[in-house]
């Protein structure tokens, strides 16, 4: 591969485990734990792996009538096997840090649906993930035209663009709590909205 010899870390070792599932003939996602660890970027290890994938498929082109058939798949599947693993570390670090906050971190998409809830959240919403609920639970207390009308505003403001921080009277299984929220658009990549965040903490 050209430039190999100025590749270092993880991008070696990204070469060295193709090359041991072209010599065993299968592909091995155990032997990507310890490019995986906790202290390993992620992102930098996708972008090491797209340079290795590109040296690859350019030196597999070169020589493409030579190319066992069997050997032709290993490369697709290790390719496609590596990015999943990475893209799943990825997610679950995301998840596991979201998870470790008291904070009520929560998304919502265009649609009305809960879209993912961080573990403080999900008391409040771990049942409507999914289903078109304004607010989770409500319905379960007498009193909420304040939540749901301040909810309805603060979504308004965050689907014009906008980040609103209110404090709102928030009923819980333990009575009612005043609730800090911020909310705040979500964008995708070319700028436009698509969904709306959520983030809040008891304050007393």
């Amino acid at each position: 591969v050209p430039g190999t010899s100025e590749l270092q870390g993880s991008v070696a070792s990204v070469l060295a485990g193709l090359c041991e599932a072209l010599r065993s003939g299968r592909v091995d996602p155990s032997a990507w734990e310890p490019l995986l660890r906790v202290g390993v970027d992620p992102q930098r290890l996708l972008d090491d792996l797209l340079i290795v994938q590109r040296a690859v498929f350019d030196l597999v082109t070169d020589v493409a009538e030579s190319i066992a058939a069997g050997d032709a798949r290993i490369f697709t599947d290790w390719f496609g096997a590596f990015f999943a693993k990475v893209a799943h570390e990825q997610q679950r670090r995301f998840t596991a840090m979201l998870d470790g906050v008291a904070d009520h971190v929560a998304l919502r998409g265009l649609d009305g649906r809960w879209a993912f809830a961080n573990a403080s959240a999900r008391c409040d919403v771990e049942a409507v993930v999914g289903k078109t609920v304004a607010i989770p639970h409500l319905a379960d207390y007498p009193v909420f035209d304040d939540v749901m009308r301040q909810f309805d505003v603060d979504t308004a403001h965050a689907l014009a663009g906008e980040r609103i921080r209110s404090e709102v009277r928030f009923p819980t299984p333990n009575g009612w709590k005043w609730r800090e929220q911020h909310v705040g658009p979500m964008r995708a990549r070319d700028g436009s909205i698509e969904g709306v965040m959520f983030a809040g903490r008891d304050v007393h």
